[in-house]
This record gives structure tokens, sequence and C-alpha cells, in this order.
């Protein structure tokens, strides 16, 4: 990636006026916390970065440390400034057209909920009929029933009555001659 000699010199004065302000002395190699300190950025987002990039360090003289050369720094403060840049515009954009999409998907479901419900009265109004005849076949029914509740009840007296009327005449003596008594006329 190539930067220009004018955008060399920005970045320049940015990192000196970082340098300056974190009080990190001017240098050509930075640790991975000097530049979270140059930049701002947490030690966390500076380890990312470098992994994410695969950016190799110098191996330090003092230990373990790694150091990163000074165009590590500069290309982790374009890389903070571009990151700024995309959260003020990406939000905005990806909000609205995610609304946008939100609201389509709303509209079609309002449309296939009112269809659902069109088809549940029709069926209600359709089930509401059926219960309605139900309930006159149920009440006819229910008077012929009383009907016939009647009549069998007016065929057991007539019932009774004649079983009584044949128990009485098996009952009464026969009076008259020894013949009619014999054949009972």
């Amino acid at each position: 990636m190539a930067i220009s000699d004018d955008k060399n010199k920005e970045i320049d004065k940015k990192v000196d006026e970082q340098v300056h302000e974190n009080h990190v002395k001017p240098r050509t190699l930075f640790s991975q916390s000097q530049l979270a300190q140059a930049t701002g950025f947490s030690n966390a987002t500076v380890n990312r970065y470098i992994k994410k990039h695969k950016i190799q360090g110098i191996k330090s003289t003092r230990g373990r440390e790694i150091l990163y050369p000074r165009d590590v720094l500069e290309k982790l403060m374009g890389y903070h400034k571009q990151q700024q840049e995309n959260r003020k515009q990406v939000p905005q954009r990806t909000i609205v057209g995610a609304m946008q999409v939100n609201l389509k998907q709303l509209a079609s479901q309002n449309a296939s909920l009112q269809d659902q419900l069109k088809t549940k009265d029709e069926q209600i109004a359709k089930q509401q009929e059926i219960n309605d005849s139900l309930v006159k076949q149920n009440e006819a029914l229910q008077a012929l029933l009383k009907q016939n509740q009647e009549i069998i009840n007016k065929n057991n007296e007539l019932v009774e009555k004649q079983n009584e009327l044949l128990k009485q005449a098996n009952e009464e003596p026969h009076k008259g001659n020894w013949f009619s008594r014999l054949f009972n006329k």
C-alpha cells in the first residue's frame, strides 16, 4: 500500500501529536502497548489488528517483547480513521434499509393474516349455521319425543285398563247353570 508524500507528512504529524499527547518517546519501533497508547485503541484491538493482517514484528533483545515498525503505527492510525468513518455512515444506511425490509415483511404478514382472518370468519359463519340447524332439529326431536312419550303413556294406561278388565273378568264367578259353568259361556 503506497502512501503519497503529503499523506505521509500528515500521518507523521498526527503520530507525533499522538506520541506527544500520550507521553510516548518518538521512536521507529513500537511495542503493542505503545501502539495502543499512540492510537487510542485497547491492547486487545491492536492485537486483533496485528493477527488479522498477519503483521510480523521484530523480537526485542530485552526479552519476549515484539516490536513493530513505524509503518504499522501509520496503518493502524489509518485503520482507526476508516473505522470511525464507517461507524458514522454504516448504521444510518443499514438501519434505514433494515427498517424498510422489516416494513415490507410486516406488510406481507399483515396481508396474510387478514386473509386468514377472512377464512376463519367464513368458517365461523358456516359453523354457526350448522349449529343453528342442529338446535332446530334438536327442538323438533324433543317435541316428537314428547309426543311419543305421551302416546306411550296413553298406551300403557290402556294396557293397564285392559289388564284390569281381564283380571276382573277372570275373578267374577259365573252364575248360571252347570252347563254354562262347565264351558265358561
